[in-house]
């Protein structure tokens, strides 16, 4: 079965079954459609704090797994390639401020 892509209008093959929109994980979080989600916000908040994985995920009651995958579409969404990267560019945008 053959999918019009939401984001980039490309067509793709999809099963009957699947409920994609994007043709790709690239595609879904483009950096035309990249502002951080308060919760990706509030994610990277906490890793300038020096928060580890477990600490956010158990703070805010979810898995390490899902705080890893914020943590991959914030480095996708800034262009980022590591927390520290991540922080900086977050830092010098203005997007967090400095931990107090």
């Amino acid at each position: 079965m053959r999918v019009t892509c939401q984001g980039c209008g490309r067509e793709f093959r999809a099963t009957p079954s699947a409920k994609r929109k994007h043709c790709s994980f690239e595609c879904r979080y483009s950096r035309t459609e990249s502002e951080l989600t308060p919760r990706e916000i509030d994610i990277l908040e906490r890793v300038a704090l020096g928060w580890t994985t477990p600490h956010i995920g158990h703070e805010l009651g979810i898995s390490p797994k899902t705080v890893k995958s914020h943590l991959e579409h914030i480095y996708f969404k800034m262009g980022a390639v590591n927390r520290a990267n991540a922080i900086a560019i977050a830092l010098t945008g203005g997007l967090i401020s400095y931990p107090t």
